[in-house]
């Protein structure tokens, strides 16, 4: 029945998460439990802001890159469900891949640290970033592929609207004093623009050289017809 408080030495730094894991090991050593789940007679059970935050990361670090994969590969399916088509697939999964790689790869650049709240960014961005690819794509395919800029300018503008209007809601949390939701505000506002770019710039200029190769190709063989 008796109470025991544990305090860190001076030398360590609580605001350096590497010390605060290693005082939570330390701390974890003295806990031991019984086969059966059961706490052994002895033993202490400690509790603590610094060691619930270790342990909030650590379950981060261990079931993230889980639920990152169960998220990928749900929109993924949902994707081919709509489509049914393999080609129709890989394009709209190839682009949201490549606008969620830039996505990454511009929080390894800038450096922004992940924590147990702005992580919650990655998951949003799959099924926020789905929806710009898959919508232009759509409409190209409704319009039987043959004109990428209609696309654009029947869908392409309800999508840059849709976009804009969810980057204005996350920016605003950029001027908060509250630094975690700062940094979420703008891991949001990076995956946006990554899943935009890539949706709205760079399929439909792979789109549309494609769609030009096909127009030469039918051409020539329209000339090759004409001249037999």
């Amino acid at each position: 029945g008796r109470v025991l408080m544990v305090t860190a030495s001076p030398a360590a730094n609580l605001s350096d998460l590497r010390d605060l894991i290693r005082i939570a090991g330390e701390i974890d050593a003295n806990l031991k439990l019984s086969p059966d789940g059961e706490l052994r007679a002895g033993t202490h059970l400690f509790a603590g802001d610094s060691l619930i935050f270790v342990d909030i990361i650590r379950n981060i670090s261990r079931e993230g890159p889980l639920v990152f994969l169960i998220c990928f590969l749900s929109v993924a399916l949902l994707i081919f469900a709509g489509f049914r088509n393999g080609y129709d697939f890989a394009v709209v999964f190839v682009f949201l891949s490549l606008g969620l790689t830039a996505f990454i790869g511009t929080i390894m650049l800038t450096q922004i640290k992940l924590n147990f709240f702005n992580f919650i960014t990655v998951p949003i961005t799959i099924g926020i970033g789905v929806d710009y690819a898959i919508n232009i794509y759509y409409r190209y395919v409704a319009d039987g592929k043959n004109s990428v800029r209609s696309a654009i300018e029947h869908t392409g503008s309800a999508v840059v609207l849709c976009s804009w209007t969810t980057i204005i809601g996350y920016g605003t949390m950029l001027w908060t004093h509250n630094q975690a939701m700062a940094s979420f505000g703008l891991m949001a506002v990076i995956g946006e623009v990554c899943c935009i770019i890539f949706a709205l710039i760079f399929m439909t200029a792979w789109l549309s050289r494609r769609e030009k190769k096909r127009h030469s190709a039918l051409s020539a063989k329209s000339r090759m017809n004409v001249s037999a």
